[in-house]
C-alpha cells in the first residue's frame, strides 16, 4: 500500500566528510530496511490482539484526536521554524527542562530578533503512570502535553505525536527536534537552513554503525527487532532539523508508524520470561528514536545533510550549531555566554572573521576539534 506523503519530494544530496561511506551503505540498506519495516508491521498486526492501540506500547496510547490549541487550518500561525524540546513530566527532568528553556528555548529572552520567526515548546507526556490520559494534545504555556505515558523509551512516539500536532497547529518551514540536555544556536541554524533545499531536508550530525547487541547497554537492540548488520545513516537524536514536507509525511502516517517501532519491539522482547535484563543502570529500556526516524525516511530515498557542528560534544567554538550531553548548570552557562557575547557586539566581530555567512552571535570560546565518533557500539 502506498503511504501518504510520497508525492512531490525531491532528492537532497549528502554533504560532509561522511558522504562516501553513507552513500555506499544506502543501496544495500534501503531494500533490506524497507522489507524490515513491512515485516515488523506485519508481525505487530498479526499478534491476534483485537485492539491495535494496545500493541503500540504498554507505556503509551495512540490518540490523534486533535488539540486544545483551537487553531483552524486557515488560522494557523506562520513561523519559519518550530522547535520541540523533548523532556519529561517528572521531577528528575524538571531541572533539565528549566535549564534548556532558560538557555535557549525561550526565544524572547535569548534571541529577541527571532520573535515571530521561531516558536519553541517543551514537549512532555503525562508521567509514567497517570490516573487519566486525555484524548487530545494540551498546550499549557511553554509546554505541549501529548496524550501518552511519558518515559525514556517513549521518545519516538513523543516525536511522532509532536509532528502530528504541529502540522495542525502551525504553518512552518522547518521543525527542529532537540533533547533537553542539548543547546542549539537557533539564529545560526535558521540562517543556515534557509539557504539549503526547502524540501526533503533532513539535517543534523549523521551517524552510522552496527547495532549494539549487549543487554543492559543504553542502545541495545535484539536481533529480532533489527536483524540487519548496520544502521542507515541517521541524524543524531540530540538535535536534528527537517523540512515541513517530511514533518507532514510523519504526521500523515503517524497512526501506522506508531504500530510497530523498534522501541515497542525491544519492550516486548525484553519483557518475555527468560530474556536477559535489558534495562540500563537507571532502569530504563533502550531507545533508538533517531535510528527509527531514519528508517521511516529511507523508503523515500531521503539522504541527510551531515554537519558535525550539529553535534559538538564538550566544546563550543565560533560556528557551533548544537552542543549535547550538557548538565543543567552547563546549559545555563552556555546560554549566559552567548547572551553576553551578543551584548558585547560579537555579531560584528563574528562577521569580520570571515564566517559571517553562517550568521549568529559569535564565539563563546573553545577549540575547532571535531566531535568524537557517535557510532552506536
Amino acid at each position: 500500500m502506498r503511504r501518504a506523503g510520497f508525492e512531490g519530494l525531491e532528492e537532497v544530496p549528502l554533504t560532509g566528510h561522511k558522504q562516501g561511506v553513507m552513500a555506499a551503505r544506502l543501496g544495500g540498506l534501503r531494500k533490506g530496511v524497507f522489507l524490515l519495516i513491512l515485516l515488523c508491521a506485519a508481525v505487530e498486526h498479526g499478534r491476534g490482539n483485537p485492539d491495535p492501540q494496545q500493541v503500540v506500547d504498554e507505556q503509551a496510547r495512540v490518540k490523534f484526536g486533535g488539540s486544545s490549541q483551537g487553531y483552524g487550518e486557515a488560522s494557523r500561525p506562520k513561523v519559519e521554524m518550530l522547535v520541540g524540546i523533548m523532556t519529561a513530566a517528572d521531577h528528575r527532568n524538571q531541572a533539565r527542562a528549566d535549564a534548556a528553556w532558560q538557555a535557549w528555548g525561550d526565544v524572547v529572552h535569548n534571541f529577541p530578533g527571532l520573535v515571530g520567526r521561531v516558536k519553541a515548546f517543551l514537549v512532555v507526556g503525562y508521567g509514567a503512570d497517570p490516573e487519566v490520559l486525555p484524548n487530545h494534545t494540551v498546550v499549557e504555556g511553554n509546554y505541549v502535553k501529548l496524550p501518552l505515558r511519558d518515559g525514556y523509551s517513549a521518545v519516538i512516539l513523543k516525536y511522532l505525536y509532536f509532528n502530528h500536532w504541529a502540522t495542525s497547529a502551525f504553518d512552518y518551514q522547518f521543525l527542529l527536534k532537540a533533547d533537553d540536555d542539548a543547546y542549539v544556536h537557533v539564529p545560526r541554524l535558521l540562517d543556515l537552513v534557509q539557504v539549503l533545499p526547502q524540501t526533503r531536508l533532513y539535517y543534523g550530525m549523521f551517524c552510522t554503525g552496527a547495532p549494539t547487541r549487549t543487554p543492559g547497554h543504553k542502545n541495545f537492540v535484539p536481533n529480532e527487532c533489527y536483524p540487519l548488520s548496520s544502521y542507515p545513516p541517521y541524524g543524531h537524536g540530540s538535535a536534528f532539523d527537517i523540512s515541513s514536507d517530511l514533518s507532514r509525511y510523519l504526521a500523515q502516517n503517524a497512526e501506522d508508524f506508531a504500530l510497530g517501532t523498534i522501541n515497542s519491539c525491544i519492550r516486548r522482547v525484553c519483557r518475555r520470561p527468560g530474556e536477559p535484563r535489558c534495562e540500563n543502570a537507571r532502569g530504563q529500556l533502550p531507545s533508538l528514536e533517531d535510528v527509527q526516524v531514519a528508517l521511516w525516511f529511507l523508503p523515500l530515498s531521503v539522504i541527510g545533510i551531515h554537519d558535525h557542528r550539529m553535534g559538538d560534544y564538550g566544546s563550543c567554538h565560533s560556528d557551533t550549531l548544537a552542543l549535547w550531553d550538557l548538565s543543567p548548570d552547563t546549559l545555563k552557562a552556555v546560554g549566559d555566554g552567548v547572551r553576553a557575547a551578543t551584548a558585547a557586539a560579537a555579531v560584528a566581530s563574528f562577521a569580520a572573521s570571515g564566517l559571517g555567512g553562517v550568521g549568529g552571535p559569535g564565539d563563546v570560546g573553545g577549540s575547532l576539534a571535531p566531535p568524537p565518533s557517535c557510532r552506536r557500539t
